[in-house]
Formats: C-alpha cells, structure tokens, sequence
C-alpha cells in the first residue's frame, strides 16, 4: 500500500511536511473557535455569520487567479498562501478577544483568501511537478497529511484537558497553534521545483480559446452540489453535537481526532479503492454510503434515550467522514483526468470558487433553516437530499466519460 508513497519526490514530501503545520493550526480553529464563540455569547446564526466571511475572498480570487496561473509558476502562489492564513489568524484571534466584529469579519476574509490560493494551486501544481504514475499519490498524502493533523491535534487538546497538566484557556490554544502555522511556512521549501508548464497551441488565442469552458462547466457542476452539501454540515458538526447532546469542546476534540484518523487511513486507501472498483465504487459508492450515515445522523437527536442517541450520533459520524472524505481526491483526480491537461489550472480554480460559493450560499440557507426553526437534524436530512443530487451528477459524468474514453488497459479498471 505504501510502496508508492516512498517513490515520491523528497521535494514534494518537505512541501506535503509544511502543509500538516498549517493544517496543525487549521484543526485547532475548526475544533474550538465556534466554541470559544459560544463562550463569548454568539448564537449559532452569529457564528454563521462569521464562517460566511472565510469564502467571501475565495469566491472573488479563485477564477481571476486561476486565468492569471494557468502559463505560470504555481509554487510562489501557495507560499503567499501560508503566509496569509497566518498573518490573518494572528489578527482574528486578536479582533476576537477584544470582539470587535468588524476586525474579526476582515481578518476571517483574509483567512479564507490564503486558504483559496492553496486549493487554487495545490493539485495543479502536484500534478505538474509529479510524473504521471505517481501522482494519485501525491494527491493523497495532500489529503491526508490534512487528516493526520487534524487527528493529532484532536489527541493531544482532549488529552491536555483529562491529564490537567495545566489549565489552558482557549485563546491560548489558538495563539499557540497559530505558531504551528508558522512553522510550516518555515518548513515550506525555498527552492521552487520545475513545473511542467502546458504549451498554448495558440499564442494570440483568448481566454476564451484557450480553455474548454463548456467542459469545464458539466465537470463542476456535480461538485457544486456536494460542497453545498459539505457547507451544511462540515462547519456546524461542533455546534450540533454541543446543542443536542451538550457535548463539551474537549470530548468533541477527541471525537474529531478519532473520526479524522479514519479521514487519513481512507485518504490513503482511495487510490486503492479507485483502482479496485473503478471511478463509479470510489465515488458513488462511497457518497451514498455517507449520505445514508449522515441522514441517520440527522434522526438521532429524535432518541428517547439521550446517552444511545449520543453514541449513535458519535458513531455515524465516524462512519460518514471517511465515507465523504475518501471520494474527494478521487474526485479531484477525476476531474482532471475528464477536463484534460491544458484545463488543469483553470479548473482547479474554478472548483475553488466553487468551494467557496457553495459554503457561503450554505451559510446563508443554514441562517435561513435555522431562523425558520428547523432542527439540526431536519438541517442534515435536507443535505442529503443535496447530496443525492450531486451523486446523480456524478453518475451522469461518469457516463459520459465512459462513452468518450477509449477502453486502454490503463483505463479499463477505472470503468
């Protein structure tokens, strides 16, 4: 399973190195910010409100920058990235101890902004510099050096907590971790690879020309419907477990470190999956399965019984984000595959901004459903209505990616 992993670049593992130390801060953010908002008086709706301002940037850069990257080095792209998700939690976590709203709104905009110059340029930039046999790797362990950190992260705040070791406040866990942060742009690698730029075929042509618009559109489609699913539930897992079973932040670490460990050994596996059961099993298979978790998920704050509900909710949580999580680079991988080599840029771009309407929009419709009375689990049952939508998406592409292949021997086990 391993054997491919150790083949990659040492170049691409020290940048796949200073991507866990971002992600180290990141998972201290998601596990206890809107927690610490709670603490500070905010309502569920306020929080909302706040995670919309991350994809304010990601919907106005990505495609403009994608355009501008698309004959030009990525790497200087992903550096300035780091640095701006840094800078901008330092001032976050400032603007939010002291509450003013309109330096934490900014500072939450930046934040999300470094967050879209990674995803703009990430895979894109993995599959110039990675040769062709070697990047569904490289694609994985991007993924999963996510969840890695995000497990290890969960573990050590839940156990901090039980060993009372010392009494640490949640500023100081956020101020803390924002220094992980740091480090990983210090480990980032100074050095740039060379990347394997496409030729334009035509040197006058337009942007229009250049790019298979119409393509890259029915490729983005499907995935539009999924992230809206993925931004009614991703963000507020933490405000759910806490409004329904009274789950406190540490317990909800320990939740998220245990779940996210399953996230990295299902990352890792999904090449695995891919080649064993093709596109439709490593997609469809796996986002139905996780939608049948999450809508069972939904019901469970239903329950008489408040400690089986609690377990069960714990559990199918832990079963419906691998499930979810083990199709994304699949999908990302894919979709490159479907759109083509000289689309590669553009359509990373795209997905980003994709990825960022979609959360905002569900930001909004969560304010919405919630302000209407809708309970949480009504609110996940209604995302996997979405999701069923963006799986029919995917069926349909796959479809149409099967008609326009040719059957070789290296795409065969991919049917």
């Amino acid at each position: 399973m391993f054997q491919g992993y150790r083949k990659l670049d040492p170049f691409i593992l020290r940048f796949i190195a200073a991507e866990f130390f971002i992600q180290l801060m990141n998972s201290a953010w998601q596990l206890i910010y809107n927690f610490y908002l709670l603490d500070l008086g905010y309502s569920d709706t306020e929080i909302a409100n706040f995670i919309s301002a991350r994809f304010i940037l990601v919907i106005l850069l990505s495609l403009p920058l994608g355009l501008w990257l698309s004959k030009r080095q990525i790497f200087p792209l992903i550096r300035w990235g780091m640095l701006a998700i840094t800078f901008a939690a330092i001032v976050s976590l400032f603007a939010t101890i002291r509450k003013w709203e309109v330096l934490m709104t900014i500072s939450l905009v930046v934040f999300g902004g470094g967050f879209s110059l990674l995803q703009i340029g990430i895979i894109p930039w993995l599959i110039r510099v990675a040769p062709p046999k070697q990047q569904p790797e490289a694609i994985a362990l991007h993924f999963a050096s996510w969840s890695t950190a995000a497990f290890l992260m969960g573990l050590t705040l839940w156990s901090i907590h039980w060993l009372e070791t010392w009494q640490m406040s949640k500023p100081f866990i956020l101020g803390t971790a924002t220094l992980l942060g740091f480090i990983g742009f210090l480990v980032l690698p100074k050095q740039v690879m060379q990347e394997a730029i496409q030729p334009q075929e035509h040197t006058k042509s337009t942007i229009m020309e250049d790019f298979s618009w119409r393509k890259n559109t029915v490729a983005i489609v499907p995935q539009f419907i999924l992230s809206l699913g993925a931004g009614l539930t991703i963000p507020y897992i933490s405000l759910f477990f806490h409004a329904e079973f009274q789950m406190p932040w540490h317990d909800f670490a320990l939740m998220g470190a245990l779940t996210t460990l399953l996230v990295a050994s299902a990352s890792m596996a999904s090449p695995i999956i891919r080649l064993k059961y093709g596109y439709t099993g490593a997609i469809l298979g796996t986002q139905t399965l996780g939608v049948l978790a999450l809508v069972a998920m939904g019901f469970t704050s239903n329950l008489a019984n408040g400690t089986l509900a609690m377990i069960l909710a714990i559990s199918l949580n832990m079963i419906r984000q691998p499930l979810f999580n083990m199709s994304w680079p699949v999908i990302a991988e894919f979709t490159m595959t479907f759109v083509g080599k000289k689309n590669h840029v553009i359509t990373s771009a795209l997905r980003s901004t994709i990825w960022g309407l979609s959360f905002f929009i569900s930001a909004r419709l969560f304010i919405l459903l919630r302000e209407q009375g809708l309970s949480y689990g009504e609110v996940f049952i209604i995302t996997g209505v979405i999701n069923t939508i963006g799986i029919g998406g995917y069926q349909y592409l796959i479809s149409i990616w099967k008609r326009s292949e040719p059957k070789t021997a290296d795409n065969a086990a991919l049917i």
